[in-house]
């Protein structure tokens, strides 16, 4: 599986983006993972894997459980889906709507969350479901 996480990034801290490189570490395991961001929201949808589904990370998606995220990912799996967007939207959901191709909406949480905060629960997230897919412990 292969995954673009696309980000605007207002200056992340730098204990969120250590709290992501060590689950960009662990995902290595399962998938492929790039992480792209830009200050600019409208450059960084330009940045958008057009032609790959999209997955649009927001507090007024669906929440899924983590059982839930596994269950999919293996399903996209199986079905040959192998390459996925994902974007971490903030607010100005009018940008958003002008993503071409197919998009899913779902949310980690209903509260709005840091887009730092987001990127990290997000790769925690996938991470968990590829530990649920292969019957593996999460907790050390």
């Amino acid at each position: 599986m292969f995954f673009k996480l696309y980000f605007v990034d207002f200056k992340m801290p730098s204990f969120y983006q250590d709290a992501a490189g060590e689950y960009l570490k662990r995902l290595q395991k399962y998938c492929k993972m790039e992480v792209i961001s830009d200050k600019n929201q409208k450059a960084l949808l330009k940045k958008i894997q057009s032609d790959w589904p999209c997955l649009l990370l927001t507090p007024k998606g669906r929440c899924l459980s983590s059982e839930e995220l596994a269950a999919r990912i293996e399903d996209m799996e199986q079905r040959g889906n192998a390459r996925w967007s994902i974007l971490i939207a903030n607010e100005d959901k009018q940008l958003y709507e002008k993503l071409s191709g197919p998009v899913v909406q779902m949310a980690l949480t209903p509260l709005f969350l840091s887009e730092g905060l987001t990127l990290v629960t997000a790769l925690e997230q996938i991470y968990r479901a590829y530990k649920i897919i292969h019957k593996e412990p999460y907790h050390k």
